[in-house]
């Protein structure tokens, strides 16, 4: 690198440019410094104000017959005609046309870079159409062409990608919203697509999702560099080393701009990003989707109700993207796998083989990745193992050129296919991980959207109801609780206009009825949340528990608290409370201290940590819907399932119970019931995350005299979308931790001593005695 700086520093250009030039490349190496070098480095620069200074303007609306003048202008009208692929891309050349009319203009307008127009002859010379659409290139020629056709590592050429909003590649849909020139070295691609990293520059060559580099697809978009300067510039692949900032197309874009300009004649094709900028990639899978919508409904709600989805506090809601998108996807590739069979032109066929070759290898390759797992028993290893061996037999069938249809997999052998990809999918979810859900197949070969559609009641009707997106655990805390919510899956391979989405959304429970007919939406869904329980629920719940005892009534101000006793109130005696021996013959330094403890060993941690103790397993027995030895919600015909819309409403909702419980609350009760040690979803402490407790503070005060309810702190734990705790911390550290903290809920209890007034005004005595008029405690106050 020092000599590097030196080489540089001989050179005039910018201290910007130095710095340019030493950040380029994913690793930041350049081996050799020309002065193209250095002209392709200072595009790193680019940013659009110079391009608005200098008026540069882009049009991209051309016509279908304005394209086909280009091509017959090119010369390229029978290489086209007589190459399926190519006339499957026909549509594609839109993006090849914007993109070589940028960089034309930028060459033109913008000083300093007049060189970009013969950087361009150049890469035409080593990369034209003939190259591009020449048979010998038939599998990989997309793959090939922002840098895969370079003869050697320190080669470099520019391309221009176009991007949506989000960043995801520009397909044709609406206009694009910025533009990104990018700079290119060599790339190898063997014939099937994938990254020859031998004969590859290394700083060319991205992870896929499953950080594999070697044998990656060159064929698939990349969802963003790794390196610190490029990584928020959006969807990349493979070849890409550095580029221009991201340029936002406002007042450069003109869409009324739809003729061919001038020196179209010697654009390249390798100035393009035919892999993010493809318009047909999405055309031939999206239309898969769209036949298979009605299958794609039977597997999402055959899938939920055979593996309801556990939804939770804190929950990786990302999970639930993945274990949704895994099915669609198996249901996608058999319908891939039938392509023959629909009517699909030759051309499309002959271009989705180079497509789906990179389905397959994805698949084969992550099945392989789950059999050589450690958690996989050797049972599984080599069910798996035949698997793919049969997966590997059906791609070579389904590849062959025999487009007719005849040709390929029959129907029998692709459902074989998708019955096998479910059963890997499965196999992918490791038990003993609770960290981790399926592996993600689809990636990003399919997008999907989610929502909750809410019941309109002034309507009746869901048709008026709000799509309300499902991206965060919160949004879920209602959900799935009734047939208040429907849900709602957009999913897609290549964004869609507005009018095509119902085309390409699962829309569960149609035409039913809320709050009498069975919801999908409730039963796939199981709702454990914490905080609407021990809100609603839970005030609820104590207003009626704590009206059948009328001392409570009379002595307690606030009736939703929660009523605690810390110790066994049947074994207390109180004809003689006034005995100095009285409290440990009734058994409250037994219950609370041990065998062994003494008068003088009471300390305010140790009542509050009784309260806390007691406070949760109060909680667990006012949830646990399971068992009749307590008094719990269900003696009050409350319900989790009479929330709607996180408000407690008098809808009877037989859809969400199975032989009269409801089946989140069941759900929620196999949670908490007979569980020990951290096992628990949820603790309660009395002491803010900096370790201050207003009760203890209270109680050091003032004692036990104008007792108050306790406010107790609620702290969540994670759980998968499963049902199964993540958390490894234990509780003793949750105090501190904002992760576990459920801040909008506190838990109010009051503590109940007595089964007299005069046994509680004694124990306050006592704790005067014993506590805070004793010299001799630690808690005293004197």
């Amino acid at each position: 690198m020092n000599k590097l700086m030196m080489l540089l520093g001989s050179i005039s250009i910018s201290s910007a440019s130095l710095l340019t030039v030493v950040s380029c490349g994913r690793t930041g190496r350049m081996n050799v410094i020309t002065s193209e070098q250095e002209k392709i480095t200072s595009l790193t620069s680019l940013k659009k104000s110079s391009l608005t200074e200098n008026n540069v303007k882009l049009g991209g609306n051309i016509s279908t017959e304005e394209i086909w003048k280009l091509v017959e202008a090119l010369k390229l009208t029978e290489v086209i005609k007589n190459n399926p692929t190519a006339t499957a891309m026909i549509e594609s050349l839109r993006s090849f046309v914007m993109s070589n009319m940028l960089l034309s203009e930028i060459s033109a307008k913008v000083p300093g870079l007049g060189w970009i127009v013969q950087k361009l002859q150049w890469q035409n010379l080593n990369w034209g159409f003939n190259q591009l659409y020449d048979v010998d290139n038939e599998k990989n020629a997309f793959a090939k062409n922002a840098s895969g056709w370079m003869e050697n590592n320190d080669q470099w050429s520019i391309s221009v990608t176009f991007l949506n909003e989000d960043l995801t590649g520009w397909v044709g849909i609406n206009n694009p919203v910025y533009a990104r020139i990018n700079i290119n070295q060599k790339v190898g691609v063997n014939d099937d697509g994938t990254v020859d990293l031998k004969n590859s520059n290394p700083d060319a060559v991205w992870p896929d999702e499953n950080n594999k580099i070697d044998g990656s697809s060159a064929f698939l978009p990349i969802a963003s560099s790794t390196s610190d300067q490029t990584k928020k510039r959006g969807f990349i692949y493979q070849g890409f080393v550095n580029s221009s900032e991201l340029i936002n197309l406002t007042d450069i874009y003109d869409p009324n701009r739809t003729t061919l300009p001038s020196g179209s004649l010697i654009y390249t094709p390798s100035a393009t990003d035919f892999v993010n900028n493809s318009i047909l990639q999405g055309d031939i899978v999206n239309e898969s989707l769209k036949n298979a919508k009605e299958e794609i409904k039977e597997a999402i709600e055959k899938y939920l109700l055979d593996n309801p989805i556990f939804i939770s506090d804190n929950m990786n809601s990302d999970h639930i993207q993945i274990r949704i998108k895994n099915q669609i996807y198996a249901v996608l590739f058999k319908e891939l796998l039938l392509r023959r069979k629909r009517d699909f032109k030759e051309e499309q066929l002959v271009y989705s083989n180079s497509l789906i070759t990179m389905y397959w290898n994805s698949i084969i390759t992550k099945a392989k990745r789950v059999r050589d797992s450690e958690y996989i028993n050797s049972d599984d290893y080599n069910t798996i193992n035949n698997i793919i061996e049969d997966f590997i037999s059906k791609k070579d069938k389904d590849l062959s050129t025999d487009f007719s249809k005849d040709g390929g997999l029959s129907e029998s052998e692709a459902k074989t296919v998708y019955e096998n990809l479910l059963k890997i999918i499965k196999f992918s979810k490791n038990d003993n991980d609770v960290s981790k859900t399926e592996v993600d197949f689809a990636e990003k070969n399919i997008t999907t959207e989610m929502y909750k559609r809410n019941y309109d009641f002034s309507s009746n009707s869901f048709n008026n109801g709000n799509d309300i997106p499902l991206l965060k655990p919160e949004n879920y805390e209602d959900f799935g609780l009734n047939g208040s919510y429907q849900f709602k899956v957009i999913y897609y391979n290549k964004p869609i206009v507005e009018s095509d989405r119902p085309d390409f959304t699962y829309l569960s429970d149609e035409n039913k009825t809320p709050f009498k007919d069975e919801f999908i939406s409730d039963l796939g869904f199981k709702n454990v949340f914490t905080k609407p329980r021990f809100e609603t629920l839970l005030k609820t719940f104590n207003k009626k528990s704590n009206m059948n005892n009328q001392t409570l009534i009379d002595d307690y101000e606030d009736s939703e608290a929660t009523v605690i006793e810390p110790f066994n109130l049947s074994e207390v005696d109180d004809n003689n409370v006034k005995n100095p021996s009285w409290f440990k013959d009734a058994g409250y330094l037994k219950q609370w201290l041990g065998d062994n403890a003494d008068d003088s060993d009471w300390r305010i941690r140790n009542l509050l940590g009784v309260i806390n103790k007691t406070s949760k397993e109060r909680l667990i027995q006012i949830f646990d819907t399971s068992s009749k030895t307590h008094e719990n919600i269900t003696d009050y015909n409350l319900s989790a399932s009479n929330l709607v819309f996180g408000e407690l409403t008098n809808h009877s909702n037989p859809s969400s119970f199975i032989n009269g419980k409801s089946n989140d609350d069941e759900a929620f009760a196999e949670l908490i019931s007979n569980k020990s040690g951290n096992e628990l979803p949820f603790h309660i402490v009395d002491v803010d995350k900096n370790g201050n407790s207003d009760s203890r503070d209270f109680i050091h005060e003032a004692g036990l005299e104008n007792l108050k309810p306790f406010d107790l702190r609620l702290m969540v734990g994670t759980l998968d979308t499963y049902g199964k705790k993540v958390d490894t911390l234990d509780y003793s550290q949750w105090w501190y931790n904002d992760l576990y903290d459920l801040s909008s809920t506190k838990l109010e209890v009051w503590l109940n001593i007595y089964k007299s007034k005069s046994i509680y005004q004694a124990f306050v005595n006592y704790w005067n005695d014993n506590v805070k008029n004793n010299e001799n405690n630690p808690d005293n106050n004197i």
